[in-house]
């Protein structure tokens, strides 16, 4: 077996190479694409915290910033990337993961009659992503979204296999937490 180089991603960031490598991140709420080329052997995955917003007075600070954590910048940063290390757009083998539903039982029954709003960052971010994806004619070939637990997801770029580990409520209860999600960000 074969010891990789581990590299992770943090909330709002994004990764690709061309060396064989691990390539991780942990999803929340957050929303994470991978790429990879198998002929190419180049792959990456980002980190999406925000869609995007064009209301104009939030429109310039983002525009001006090209701040990776909104999904418009990070899309176009992570398959500029990928293309300008060698990879072919046709090549590329899509995944997208995370919107996990880190919510209450009260706030879920909430979801399910229509008067929770907390879903809806989730919701934009993978509305956001499927449509950049059919602009540019990219198809998903595998969606790991809105699930219960929080995700650990790991690119192999050796051969662009992709593992999930689902996250227990330990994480949920962490995050809820601010002195504990502080400790997390680090």
């Amino acid at each position: 077996m074969i010891d990789l180089p581990k590299i992770t991603v943090p909330i709002g960031g994004f990764y690709v190479t061309d060396s064989p490598s691990l390539i991780t991140t942990s999803l929340g709420s957050c929303v994470s694409v991978t790429m990879f080329d198998p002929k190419a052997k180049i792959g990456g995955l980002n980190h999406i915290v925000l869609p995007g917003t064009f209301i104009q007075s939030e429109c310039m600070q983002m525009l001006e910033e090209e701040d990776s954590r909104y999904g418009i910048f990070s899309m176009e940063k992570l398959l500029y990337k990928m293309k300008n290390l060698g990879a072919d757009k046709k090549n590329l083998c899509v995944k997208l993961f995370g919107a996990s539903l880190l919510i209450s039982d009260k706030d879920e029954q909430k979801m399910c009659t229509g008067t929770n709003s907390s879903i809806n960052v989730q919701k934009q971010n993978i509305e956001f992503v499927k449509a950049f994806l059919s602009m540019t004619r990219l198809k998903i070939h595998e969606e790991l979204i809105f699930q219960k637990e929080a995700l650990r997801i790991t690119l192999n770029t050796l051969n662009g296999d992709v593992e999930v580990k689902r996250i227990k409520n330990e994480f949920r209860k962490s995050i809820q937490n601010s002195k504990n999600f502080t400790k997390l960000r680090r």
